[in-house]
């Protein structure tokens, strides 16, 4: 991927590609512990909130184990 498409990925969340729209969203990667794991793994859906305002909300969200050694 070119840096102008990264950008244009970044800020739009799509890219053009032939003249086409591509979609290319960005995941939200957060920390949680094994509580909070057990808690959501199943939730249909998670708010996040800013502030104490809900300003996303993430659909079927998926866990991954954290390997710090990837960093």
């Amino acid at each position: 991927m070119r840096e102008d498409q990264y950008l244009q990925c970044q800020h739009f969340k799509t890219i053009n590609h032939n003249g086409k729209s591509v979609n290319q969203s960005i995941p939200i990667v957060l920390a949680v512990d094994t509580n909070q794991k057990e808690k959501y793994n199943n939730a249909p859906a998670l708010g996040l909130k800013y502030q104490g305002r809900v300003v996303a909300i993430l659909r079927e969200p998926e866990f991954f184990p954290h390997r710090k050694e990837e960093r």
